[in-house]
């Protein structure tokens, strides 16, 4: 687990780089994906769907969130249930959240149950604002990054420039495992090397607006005089959007006690 946390600190170094400016990136495609994005903003109702799939080290550890949003009328209402498999062993439901009726509700894994008033939670979380100024994306910086951009039919497609990327990789990752050692554990320090092989983001349009993402980021690192693969997979996606969509909630919501303060 903590060469995993190890690959994880790799991948943060990635959206953090600068390079020289690739090539074979069209503007068309970096302006669709960046409209697409700032749209999501009025995507009122949907399901949405987010897998994420980490091999490395022999270990694959896989995480799934799924559920349903509805924001269209004053009450918004909101469900989200997380699954997790480790080793061999897989966690149902391992957390269960809605919103409705000005409450957050809690459930992990049916042993803990409780409820928050909304303000009380939102009090908790930094203020983030998701307007559409807020999402534009760098394009100017995002090219420095890239080495094709691409757009095709409903299809983009983003092929990060991996001699660049690993570059900066190299000349970071010292000061990465120094920084962190302390957090993650001693083995970040270990990890001598890493090696970037593939980093590739397709997106899929509707009628211009974002329904699915697909992540795809190889890499090898060495750690103790071992080298390993290792791999990200990271999928989110989109369904019902603008379909007025009912969030389930469970019978027994309403029998969820107060969070003790």
């Amino acid at each position: 687990m903590k060469k995993l946390t190890a690959l994880l600190l790799s991948v943060g170094v990635l959206f953090s780089m600068s390079a020289c400016s690739g090539s074979k990136v069209d503007d068309k495609a970096l302006d669709a994906l960046e409209t697409a994005i700032q749209n999501v903003t009025e995507m009122k109702s949907a399901d949405y769907d987010i897998q994420m799939e980490v091999n490395a080290s022999g270990q694959m550890v896989k995480a799934g969130i799924d559920g349903t949003y509805n924001f269209e009328s004053s009450k918004p209402q909101f469900s989200l249930g997380l699954d997790l498999s480790a080793s061999g062993q897989k966690i149902d439901d391992y957390v269960t959240m809605y919103m409705d009726s000005n409450y957050v509700y809690t459930n992990m894994m049916g042993l803990q149950k409780e409820k928050e008033a909304i303000k009380d939670t939102m009090n908790q979380i930094p203020s983030i604002s998701l307007d559409k100024d807020t999402l534009k994306i760098p394009k100017d910086k995002m090219k420095e990054y890239l080495e094709e951009a691409s757009i095709k039919g409903d299809t983009l497609t983003l092929v990060f420039d991996k001699e660049k990327l690993n570059k900066e990789l190299k000349d970071n990752l010292n000061s990465l495992a120094s920084v962190n050692a302390n957090v993650a554990g001693n083995s970040v320090a270990n990890v001598k090397d890493a090696t970037i092989k593939e980093v590739k983001l397709v997106v899929k349009l509707e009628n211009g607006q974002f329904r699915k993402a697909d992540m795809n980021f190889n890499m090898t690192q060495k750690a103790n005089d071992k080298e390993e693969e290792a791999n990200i997979k990271l999928s989110m996606e989109f369904k019902n959007v603008g379909k007025n969509q009912q969030v389930k909630f469970p019978a027994d919501l309403k029998t969820y006690p107060e969070k003790k303060k």
